[in-house]
């Protein structure tokens, strides 16, 4: 049974793989608190999904929207270094408590490491995506090439019935004049009507 796109129901060719592994990356990038500002890839697939084929078409959404999440989270992991940077100066320059701020780089620095985290999960999802593609299109290549093949044969094989069936026509007619032939043959009269076409013999006189 050929497998369906879970996206938009198209038959795909599906090569099996195992995504337990890129499941096991997904969860651990997404174990994020609820007050945290880095997204939850879980919300963006389930287990579900991931484990189901997709088409060629869906395959390069899929790719489109992983490359723009994976800019957006190049973005903010940049903005909170910009942040820990100035931070940093204004410890530098303003007299002022340590603690509170001292905690709140800790956290920046815990939010910034489960963003790498989730990016590293981005570009391995990424990679077996754009392997899946590249199967998708092997299989194109394959099914064209079998279809071309089809195509040639077909073509070799109405020719070949042509000439046939104009063969048999030919010996069909020849066999049709053979059988009247023959009939006319066997008639008891045909010495007579043979006989009837030529003119009687002249005998010449003795002397």
């Amino acid at each position: 049974m050929i497998p369906s796109c879970v996206q938009c129901g198209v038959n795909v060719q599906h090569l099996d793989q195992d995504d337990s592994d890129l499941m096991r990356a997904l969860k651990e990038a997404s174990r994020t608190e609820n007050t945290s500002h880095a997204y939850n890839l879980l919300d963006l697939f389930n287990e579900h999904s991931l484990r189901s084929p997709l088409c060629y078409s869906c395959n390069l959404n899929a790719l489109s929207e992983m490359k723009k999440e994976l800019t957006e989270i190049g973005q903010e992991t940049n903005a909170y270094e910009f942040a820990l940077r100035d931070l940093a100066k204004d410890k530098e320059c303003q007299p002022y408590c340590p603690g509170p701020m001292k905690r709140k780089l800790s956290d920046l620095s815990l939010e910034e490491l489960m963003l790498e985290q989730e990016l590293l999960s981005l570009e391995v999802q990424e990679e077996l995506l754009c392997d899946d593609i590249a199967s998708q299109i092997k299989v194109e290549h394959q099914l064209r090439e079998e279809e071309e093949y089809l195509a040639r044969e077909r073509r070799r094989c109405q020719r070949e019935f042509v000439e046939n069936l104009e063969a048999w026509n030919g010996i069909h007619t020849q066999s049709k004049y053979y059988n009247s032939s023959t009939k006319t043959l066997q008639c008891e009269d045909v010495i007579n009507r043979i006989s009837s076409s030529f003119p009687p013999p002249v005998y010449s006189e003795k002397k």
